[in-house]
C-alpha cells in the first residue's frame, strides 16, 4: 500500500503512524503487542516458521505457525544496545543510545551520529534543527 500522494516525502511521525493505523485496517491486520519472541525455526518439511514468544501480560508462552517471517526489531520499543567499540570507555565524552527524546539538550554541542538508519536520521535532523554541530557517520552509501 502506497503512501498517500498527499504525504510528504519526509513524513512526520504523526503521519506515519496514520499511514500504519490505515494499513491495519485496510488489510485487517491484528497486530499483537507485549510479546517478546523466544525462538524461531524454520521447517523445511512443512515450509513454515514456528515461533515461541512470550505474552508479557500472561507470561504465558504462545505458539505461532507462519509461511512468512518478518523481523522489525528497531525503533522506540526495543531495549537499548551499545556494541563495545575499542576506545570507548576512554572517550571523555557522553554515549548516548538513540532514546534521545530532544536535541534541545545537545544545544551547541558537538554529535556524532552512527549509521543511517530510520531513526538515526531523525535523531540527526532533531539535532541540526536545535542547534547541535551534527555529524553523520556511515559504514556504506546510502
Amino acid at each position: 500500500m502506497s503512501f498517500p500522494s498527499s504525504y510528504p516525502t519526509y513524513m512526520p511521525k504523526k503521519l506515519f503512524i496514520q499511514y500504519l493505523d490505515d494499513y491495519v485496517s485496510h488489510f485487517n491486520i491484528s497486530p499483537m503487542y507485549q510479546r517478546t519472541v523466544e525462538s524461531a525455526e524454520y521447517s523445511e518439511v512443512s515450509k513454515k516458521w514456528l515461533v515461541k514468544a512470550r505474552n508479557a501480560s500472561s507470561g504465558e508462552v504462545e505458539i505461532y505457525c507462519a509461511k512468512f517471517s518478518v523481523v522489525a526489531t528497531s525503533g522506540e520499543t526495543t531495549n537499548p544496545y551499545t556494541p563495545e567499540v575499542e576506545g570507548l570507555n576512554t572517550f571523555p565524552g557522553e554515549v548516548l543510545h538513540s532514546k534521545l527524546k530532544s536535541g534541545k539538550e545537545l544545544n551547541n554541542k558537538n554529535v556524532l551520529v552512527v549509521g543511517s538508519g530510520n531513526s538515526r536520521m531523525e535523531i540527526a535532523l532533531d539535532l541540526a534543527n536545535h542547534g547541535a554541530k551534527t555529524s553523520i557517520i556511515v559504514q556504506s552509501p546510502v
